[in-house]
C-alpha cells in the first residue's frame, strides 16, 4: 500500500484545491458585482430610451438584453465551478479522515500480540 505516500501528498493537494476554491469565490463573487453594475448601467439607458413606458416594459426590456445575459450567464459559471471545487475540498477531507483511521488501524494491529507460529 502507497498509504505513506497518501500521507505526504495529501497536504499538498488539500492545500492547492484550497487555494482554487478561493479563487473560486472570487471570481464569483466578482461575477455576482459585474451583474448587478450591468443590470444598473442597461436600467438607466432602457429607462431613458423608453421614456415614459412603463416600469414593467422598462424590466422586461433590461432582462432580455444581450449585456445582462451575458453578465448572468457568466455568474452562473462561477457558481458551477465554485461548487465543483467545494466538492473536491470535501472530498479530499473525507480522503484525509480514510487515511487517518486505516492508519489507526495499521498500528493497532501492529501493537497486537505476536503471533506463535507452530513448526
Amino acid at each position: 500500500m502507497a498509504l505513506e505516500e497518501e500521507f505526504v501528498r495529501l497536504p499538498a493537494d488539500i492545500a492547492r484545491f484550497n487555494e482554487d476554491y478561493a479563487q473560486a469565490v472570487n471570481e464569483l463573487l466578482r461575477a455576482k458585482r459585474h451583474e448587478e453594475r450591468t443590470y444598473a448601467r442597461v436600467y438607466l439607458e432602457e429607462r431613458e430610451k423608453l421614456g415614459k413606458r412603463t416600469e414593467a416594459t422598462v424590466k422586461a426590456n433590461v432582462e432580455l438584453h444581450d449585456d445582462i445575459e451575458q453578465a448572468v450567464m457568466q455568474r452562473i459559471m462561477a457558481e458551477v465551478e465554485k461548487t465543483r471545487l467545494r466538492g473536491v475540498v470535501e472530498a479530499l477531507s473525507a480522503k484525509r479522515d480514510s487515511l487517518i483511521s486505516i492508519g489507526a488501524a495499521l498500528r493497532d494491529e501492529r501493537r497486537g500480540p505476536p503471533v506463535i507460529r507452530e513448526d
